[in-house]
């Protein structure tokens, strides 16, 4: 992990979360089935790429049918 996500992760750890990072380059797939697999109670992006146009609605797709869709009224 590099800049903001490093920063914004040591301070959940701080603050006594647990933080899981799954690293660079994951599709939205990748992303939810790894939350889904951890059991976790938020998923947090960090997005620089300009990615945020495919990468949310890709994410917002793959929680369809989970826990997480009343998050995204």
């Amino acid at each position: 992990m590099i800049g903001a996500p490093k920063v914004i992760a040591r301070a959940l750890r701080d603050a006594g979360m647990e933080v899981i990072y799954t690293g660079l380059r994951q599709t939205p797939e990748m992303i939810v089935n790894s939350a889904l697999q951890e059991d976790v109670d938020v998923i947090g992006l960090s997005i620089l790429s300009g990615a945020h146009n495919a990468i949310v609605p890709g994410s917002r797709r793959c929680c369809a049918g989970t826990r997480w869709m009343t998050s995204w009224s």
